[in-house]
């Protein structure tokens, strides 16, 4: 098989998901290596698929993987800003119950109300040309 056919069928659905279990894993087992060694610096960005929203039992199995409070100041878990805009209910509970998130905008209007809502989030991947555009800088990463 090519390596085009190969990267497109690990990184689509349920296979995309499935390897998500791992990788919360092995972040995990990282991080608690990490603090017992006392790093608490360190901060990871983990991917969270969209189509998790849609499935309740296995975004819930996925998030009882890193529901340690330890694992919770170290890792962000990182959406973009239309999956934030169709699961917003979701994504504010998930920060109520102590999860970190980060979000990385497409297409976003920076307008008054949406830059207040940006508060809730740990971190902020944007575009160079948007970082001016946020006042928090502490919390931008710029995406090139």
């Amino acid at each position: 098989y090519s390596e085009f056919a190969i990267k497109k069928v690990y990184n689509s659905g349920i296979i995309d998901e499935q390897k998500l279990f791992i990788e919360y894993t092995l972040i995990a087992v990282k991080i608690l290596k990490e603090i017992l060694a006392g790093d608490f610096i360190s901060k990871y960005i983990v991917d969270f698929p969209y189509s998790l929203f849609d499935k309740k039992n296995k975004k819930n199995r996925l998030f009882t993987i890193i529901d340690s409070d330890a694992i919770r100041e170290k890792l962000i878990v990182k959406m973009d800003s239309e999956q934030f805009e169709k699961n917003q209910d979701d994504v504010v509970s998930m920060i109520k119950a102590g999860y970190k998130m980060a979000i990385e905008l497409n297409n976003f209007e920076f307008d008054k109300n949406n830059l207040k809502r940006l508060e809730m989030f740990e971190y902020i991947i944007v575009a160079e040309g948007d970082a001016s555009k946020i006042d928090d800088k502490d919390k931008i990463i710029i995406r090139r």
